[in-house]
């Protein structure tokens, strides 16, 4: 061999070396915060990672953000700018954990100023948008306590605890709040919504009426949906939905409005009316689970299969996805795989309900009401879908000149308010005060409660304004 090929060999042998001995110096100036610190600026980092962020490049941001405070661990600019980098890139876990500690490093200050009013606000948005109401709740708390009774924080408590199911805890905020600020002029929908949560309808109803005063002069898209949503529950429905209607005035684009005026038609029994608004919001909004949930029914009620299979097809995996999946499957005939489907989905009152119309489609209408009656006797609180599905199921079974509730049905019928039996009535299509023994509500005037008739308690049929006026005698509207 000649000696440039040993040369060559020699040389090549060396250059692994000395690489080999540049990455072994590389890992070890990483790992050493003091030797970082002979060379690297932690504020000329912390200016390259606000212009990553600038422009986007939230890696980019969270490696130079990260070699902070791998330098600098009590810089809290420096936790901020990791939490808003991982916020970025939708890693929401971490993305707190930051935020909290850019926190508390201000707070450990004694003097803390715009880095935790940033990061303060930040892990409240993280919060929202995990719709982690429960921790948001906590957090707020935790804030009220510690920064002092500020105004905002006392709103946010408030909504963060109704949205979390606390509502005592939300009206004690709230009673806090008014006590605080009696002049405030937001505290009336607020008040509106509080009382809603209690059940206290009427009082609800008179609270909203008054902020939003003589004429709407408060007439907020936020304050008419308080509105609206009080007079869902009073079983006023078709003025709510005027009311979504006016909020769609203000923003066309609303998802929540579009997605109440088609949940509007569902409860009346009118998916096809209800689908086109629905299918709007979904739209707009996808990642809405309410939304979502709405357009389920509407497409299971008009027996829409391959829409559902399409929409099952665009969501991730999860619950949300095996119950759509489910549904599809029971359309076209498969009952005992969308039952299998079911069994890895949580049993809330709206899976149970769909395996009590499996067992039934699949022949087996005992077990179908007995799946809906225990889920009755679960349940703290009225749910008016499982009530209408034990109904339809009842009235199935018997003849269609006459209506017999079981003694069960009629004491769940019995238990129910006014507004409550209004509701129960139009899913249904039947007329339920005559067995809760009430007087027949007056008819109404709007084009949607002319979509229903009931005639000793049995639905006929979808009728016209010409036909309404010929039966009026002897009908009566379920309203």
């Amino acid at each position: 061999m000649s000696i440039s090929y040993w040369f060559s060999l020699i040389l090549f042998t060396f250059l692994i070396q000395s690489t080999a001995i540049a990455q072994t110096c590389v890992e070890v100036f990483q790992r050493t915060p003091k030797i970082h610190r002979l060379f690297i600026d932690p504020n000329r980092q912390l200016v390259q990672a606000e212009l990553d962020m600038s422009v986007g490049r939230f890696e980019a941001a969270l490696q130079a953000s990260t070699m902070v405070v791998r330098l600098d661990a009590g810089s809290s600019r420096g936790w901020l700018m990791m939490g808003l980098a991982l916020k970025g890139l939708r890693r929401f876990d971490r993305s707190k954990i930051a935020f909290q500690r850019a926190i508390d490093i201000e707070i450990d200050s004694g003097s803390p100023g715009p880095i935790r009013e940033t990061a303060s606000r930040e892990l409240v948005d993280i919060y929202e948008k995990t719709k982690d109401y429960e921790s948001l709740a906590d957090y707020l708390g935790f804030s009220i306590a510690n920064e002092g009774p500020r105004q905002t924080l006392y709103f946010q408590a408030v909504v963060a605890n109704l949205r979390a199911g606390r509502v005592e805890k939300a009206a004690e905020r709230f009673y806090e709040l008014e006590r605080r600020y009696p002049d405030e002029p937001l505290l009336g929908s607020l008040r509106a919504q509080v009382l809603l949560a209690q059940g206290r309808l009427s009082e609800a109803y008179e609270a909203i009426d008054r902020y939003i005063g003589k004429g709407g002069i408060r007439a907020d898209k936020r304050a008419l949906g308080v509105k609206a949503k009080i007079l869902n529950r009073l079983g006023r429905i078709e003025e709510a939905t005027e009311v979504f209607r006016r909020i769609l005035e203000i923003d066309p684009n609303n998802p929540i409005a579009l997605s109440q005026i088609g949940y509007s038609y569902l409860v009346l029994g009118l998916p096809k009316k209800a689908l086109p608004w629905l299918r709007q919001s979904f739209d707009l909004e996808p990642h809405n689970t309410v939304v979502l949930r709405n357009l389920v029914k509407a497409l299971m009620d008009l027996e829409q299969s391959a829409e559902l299979a399409k929409l099952a097809s665009r969501m991730p995996q999860g619950e949300e996805r095996s119950y759509i999946e489910a549904a599809s499957s029971a359309l076209r005939g498969h009952f005992s795989r969308a039952l299998d489907q079911l069994e890895s989905v949580t049993p809330t009152p709206r899976v149970q309900r769909l395996q009590a119309r499996l067992h039934y489609l699949a022949g087996n209408p005992i077990l179908a009401k007995q799946t809906l009656i225990q889920l009755i006797h679960n349940l703290e609180n009225p749910d008016l879908f499982v009530i209408a599905a034990l109904a339809k199921l009842e009235r199935l079974d018997q003849p269609h000149d006459k209506f017999a509730a079981s003694p069960m049905l009629k004491a769940v019928i019995e238990s129910l308010t006014g507004s409550e039996l209004k509701i129960v009535s139009q899913m249904t299509h039947s007329n339920f005060w005559t067995i809760k023994g009430d007087e027949l509500p007056a008819p109404p005037s709007s084009d949607i409660a002319n979509s229903f008739w009931v005639h000793q308690g049995i639905y006929l049929r979808p009728v016209d304004g010409n036909a309404v006026r010929e039966i009026t005698h002897q009908s009566h509207r379920n309203d």
